[in-house]
């Protein structure tokens, strides 16, 4: 009775968790992708706690005249500021905020199709570290499909010395990452569960 879902759960690490987790970046600079897309309608900045993602996300608006910057999330204290230097200053694009309460790259993305949605977007170009981008691009890939093309800028690079203090930043990705991964298998199985 028990050998069944024993040897389900056996097929699935076989033939899925296995090939995902040997597709998972290895070295600081595997992490670091980068996808390009044509004619970006605008400019996705995840801005979390880093302001160096915003302008970046500004500076790329600017040099290639994108017309809008969205950022997910509320903005912390230093990028409001920033955010008020340069909308003082009269920019040729415009910036949106998204709705509070995004506490995770998959929040932002759920934030980011709603918005592109409204707007009838199909092409953007996101921002965002370079630890995170293989993590944010294998999201917003799953959230938001086929329909909307997208492309990754590195608001930073991966660093050349004192690389250990990094392992743990890149494990925590990877842990990250498998659990966005096993989440539609473990939320059918709690629901199978439930009454």
């Amino acid at each position: 009775m028990c050998v069944v879902p024993f040897l389900g759960v056996l097929l699935y690490v076989g033939f899925v968790l296995i090939p995902f987790a040997l597709r998972m970046p290895l070295r600081l600079e595997d992490f670091a992708v980068t996808a390009r897309v044509e004619a970006p309608q605008a400019v996705v900045a995840l801005e979390g706690e880093i302001i160096r993602r915003f302008k970046k996300g500004v500076e790329i608006a600017e040099k290639e005249g994108i017309s809008l910057v969205f950022i997910p999330c509320v903005l912390l204290e230093d990028n409001r500021e920033y955010l008020e230097d340069v909308s003082a200053s009269n920019p040729p694009f415009s910036i949106v905020i998204g709705a509070e309460g995004s506490a995770s790259t998959y929040e932002d993305a759920r934030i980011t199709k709603s918005f592109l949605s409204e707007r009838g977007l199909s092409k953007i170009l996101i921002v965002t570290d370079w630890y995170h981008a293989w993590r944010t691009l294998l999201v917003f890939e799953r959230v938001l499909g086929k329909e909307v093309e997208i492309g990754l800028e590195l608001s930073s690079v991966p660093p050349t010395d004192d690389t250990v203090r990094w392992y743990g930043v890149l494990w925590k990705e990877r842990v990250k990452a498998l659990a966005f991964h096993l989440s539609p298998f473990l939320y059918r199985l709690w629901e199978e569960d439930s009454p």
